[in-house]
């Protein structure tokens, strides 16, 4: 599992930590997950195929033609192929623009939550057994509080996922005699 996947867990297991912290955690380890998995050449590639097909008639030259991630940039990831899959899903159903990808993003993210959810959940039921029932019902609360949208949206403007790193950034010009 993880590291960003872990400290989730660590949060959902001490009662103090459950709430807004492992909410944070949650979207910390899904940006995560989206900052490894998706590439920029796939995002740049799935835009670009989506304001192609825009511009044809339904049916021809659309998403639905793309067989695999590679095809358009990407690298073959789960998240990218899942995002894939429903952006062909949706571009059936009629959806069109940027709109067709940011569903299709949403969509894929809320299904690595959904997929990391019953990681987690079996791995803290075979290690702690029936005791383990409310860190698995907090870490059910914390992702299904995480706002996809938001998210996706982030992902899609290029200002990334919307994590912050943890630490402050180091200053090497920094004065260690006097403190902060």
């Amino acid at each position: 599992m993880p590291p960003s996947w872990r400290t989730l867990l660590r949060r959902c297991e001490r009662q103090a930590e459950r709430g807004e912290p492992a909410l944070r955690a949650a979207e910390r380890a899904l940006g995560m997950d989206a900052r490894e998995e998706l590439s920029p050449a796939f995002l740049r590639g799935l835009r670009k195929r989506v304001a192609e097909s825009d511009l044809m008639l339904p049916g021809v030259g659309g998403i639905a033609q793309v067989r695999a991630a590679r095809e358009i940039g990407g690298t073959g990831t789960p998240l990218e192929e899942a995002t894939l899959n429903c952006a062909r899903r949706f571009e059936q159903a009629g959806l069109q623009g940027i709109g067709l990808m940011q569903r299709a993003l949403e969509q894929a993210l809320a299904f690595r939550g959904q997929w990391r959810e019953r990681q987690i959940e079996a791995h803290a039921l075979m290690k702690g057994g029936s005791e383990a029932r409310p860190i698995v019902q907090a870490v059910r609360d914390a992702l299904g509080a995480v706002d996809c949208h938001t998210l996706s949206s982030h992902i899609l403007s290029g200002e990334g996922p919307g994590t912050p790193s943890r630490r402050p950034p180091v200053d090497a010009d920094e004065d260690l005699t006097r403190p902060r």
